[in-house]
């Protein structure tokens, strides 16, 4: 796990670095220290925002881990709950207790 947050960490330090403009009011960052939970850096760490591709890769990463760990099974069905069905952007329209 500790791979993945320094590898995420190369991740948005080398994107910041090619961007004109790093820092947007319109863009929020968080980057805490595994070990000491101190926050290193942060910009808009506290408004509501979308998850952006990257979390929906580390969703993946999960999911696939916890297959290979066989602690899922591709034929798992896990039901929606109403606040996951109400939350948008969603483009699964997906339904309450819908599987």
């Amino acid at each position: 796990m500790k791979i993945t947050l320094n590898l995420l960490t190369i991740i948005f330090f080398v994107s910041v670095s090619l961007s004109s403009n790093p820092v947007s009011a319109k863009r929020a960052a968080i980057i805490i220290d595994y070990d000491t939970q101190e926050v290193l850096f942060e910009v808009n760490a506290d408004t509501l925002n979308y998850p952006a591709s990257l979390a929906k890769i580390m969703t993946l990463y999960i999911v696939f881990d916890y297959l290979d760990k066989n602690k899922l099974s591709w034929d798992a069905k896990m039901k929606v709950s109403e606040t996951a069905a109400s939350r948008s952007p969603s483009k699964l329209y997906l339904e309450k207790d819908s599987s």
